[in-house]
């Protein structure tokens, strides 16, 4: 060590403060006046009573510090035990998705059969007055040539009597079988129509 007499006129040369020499001369008596044992006595028990307040050792903080910690990881522990529980009815929610699907895909399935079903019978009904209609054309067109034949006398109930007479008349078959009739053909077939319904038995009742 450096005496503090070699060290002050260094200092005071260069100007320092007075407070300085004082400070000097407390490391002085504290340096030169204890002994080395002493010293590292001092030196062990501030290094220890350090390394105390480091480690915090007898602090009620660092117990506060872990309760704390303890109550953190019991708290993550119940939140992954929700977790794990939330896990499981989120797939049960699934499962109950896949079978209510599957049900509203039968029941649509069932719905669009019964929507088939249904056209299929619109279309047989659609059918059934097409051919009706015909029937009722044909009527109005043979009842037309009757007219315009000069035929004044027709039957009771003459529809009724007209479909008749052009079901049960032999020359039918032979109109129906003609694709572009001429006017005589034509002529010839309702003056037949008319004799038939005449003469016929079946086709004279009232």
């Amino acid at each position: 060590m450096i005496p503090s007499k070699v060290i002050r006129p260094l200092i005071g040369g260069h100007g320092l403060h007075h407070n300085f020499h004082g400070w000097l001369n407390t490391i002085r008596r504290h340096v030169f006046t204890t002994s080395p044992k002493n010293y590292g006595d001092d030196d062990g028990d501030s290094s220890q009573d350090q390394i105390a307040d480091g480690m915090g050792v007898g602090d009620p903080t660092q117990a506060q510090g872990q309760l704390s910690a303890s109550s953190i990881s019991n708290g993550f522990n119940v939140l992954d035990k929700d977790l794990a529980i939330l896990k499981l009815q989120i797939s049960d929610i699934n499962v109950g998705l896949r079978d209510l699907d599957s049900k509203v895909e039968k029941k649509f399935d069932y719905v669009n059969e019964q929507f088939h079903d249904l056209n299929k019978k619109f279309e047989d009904i659609n059918k059934k007055i097409d051919t009706k209609f015909d029937c009722l054309i044909l009527l109005i067109v043979g009842g037309v040539l009757l007219k315009g034949l000069g035929i004044k006398q027709l039957p009771c109930n003459p529809l009724r009597k007209l479909r008749r007479q052009i079901l049960l008349s032999p020359h039918y078959k032979q109109f129906a079988g003609i694709q572009a009739p001429a006017e005589n053909q034509l002529q010839t077939f309702v003056a037949n129509l008319y004799t038939d319904s005449q003469h016929h038995p079946m086709l004279s009742m009232a």
